[in-house]
This record gives structure tokens, sequence and C-alpha cells, in this order.
């Protein structure tokens, strides 16, 4: 296990398996970020969740964090790039697909939301959020015609 304490967030303590070699495991780095996404260290965070993809840059739960975190930081472009990785190495997960459109109508190309959207619908999204953002693109693209 991996322990980071850190006496100013009330002494939290993470608790992240890691593999016998753990510097060679992508599940590693992944953690390693967390830890550090958790603590408000973004740029360590980023760093960490990209040396877990250069080991396995098929680790869909990496490209999803790190396309979560460049969204924090408003780097939208970056985000994209990352929600497409991780759907492109997981296509079933309607998460990645909303998180997508999240990205997709903040940089205004509301039909590539839209389809998003749709396709976060069509794989199960739990979230009533999705119909209302929807709505609103779909008002927003009948108000520019």
């Amino acid at each position: 296990f991996f322990f980071m304490d850190d006496t100013q967030l009330s002494r939290k303590t993470f608790h992240c398996p890691v593999d016998i070699n753990p510097s060679g495991s992508s599940n590693y780095w992944y953690c390693i970020a967390l830890c550090f996404q958790y603590l408000n260290k973004h740029e360590e965070a980023i760093s960490n969740y990209r040396k877990g993809i250069s080991i396995n840059e098929n680790d869909h739960r990496i490209w999803f964090s790190l396309g979560n975190i460049l969204t924090k930081l408003s780097r939208y472009q970056e985000a994209l790039e990352s929600y497409d990785q991780a759907i492109l190495k997981n296509p079933l997960e309607p998460l990645y697909f909303y998180n997508k459109g999240i990205i997709e109508a903040s940089l205004t190309h509301y039909e590539a939301a839209l389809i998003s959207f749709d396709k976060a619908i069509y794989l199960g999204i739990q979230n009533e959020r999705v119909h209302q953002i929807k709505a609103k693109i779909l008002h927003k693209l009948s108000e520019s015609e």
C-alpha cells in the first residue's frame, strides 16, 4: 500500500494498491496522481497521470481522470483530447461521453455536444442534468437560426 499523509487536510491517509514493482505499474502512477489531485496539486497530478499513460496508454481510467483535472483547470482542448482517448479505450462508459459533451458545450461545439449527450443517454447514464443541458443547447441552436 502507498500512504500519504497531509496534516493540513485533517491528516487524511490515502491507501492505493500497487504491484510488486510499483514504478512499472500504471496503477501506481494513477494512485499517486489521485492523491496529488485531492491535495489540489494539479500539475503534479497531471505529471503522474502522464507517467501512468506512458506505461499503459490503454488505461481508460487514467485518460478520464486526466480529462477531469484538465477541465478543472479550464484546459478544455486538452481535456477533450483526454476524454476522446478514454472513449477510444472504453466506448461503453456513459460518463466519458457526458464529460466530453460538457467540454464540447463549453467550447460552443453544440452539435458535437448533442451527439456526446445522446451517446451517454443511449449507454444508460443516470444523470438528469444531461437532459437539462441538452435542452439548453437545443434552445441556443434554435435561437441562432
